[in-house]
């Protein structure tokens, strides 16, 4: 299972590099600044269909941003759950 304390962590640290506050990671994804607060305290993750954009914003692949390799994350974002389940 994932650590969301490391993530909240890791998403923290890429968006202080950025030089961008909450509020503009926010603003840019579409949602509240709260969400952003719950995500870096390690409170909640950002949704599935959050992550390939948060990992854009900040120029690093889903897996670098979760810290793992996830086979269940990696089938969802191609669209592979269904066949990743059977499996």
């Amino acid at each position: 299972m994932f650590n969301m304390q490391r993530i909240g962590k890791a998403i923290s640290a890429l968006r202080k590099g950025e030089n961008m506050t909450q509020m503009e990671l926010a603003d840019r994804m579409g949602i509240s600044f709260q969400a952003v607060s719950n995500w870096e305290r390690g409170n909640s993750m950002p949704d599935i269909s959050k992550l390939p954009e948060l990992a854009e914003i900040f120029g690093v692949t889903v897996d670098k941003l979760l810290g793992e390799k996830s086979v269940l994350v990696d089938a969802a974002l191609n669209d592979k759950l269904e066949e990743c389940m059977k499996n």
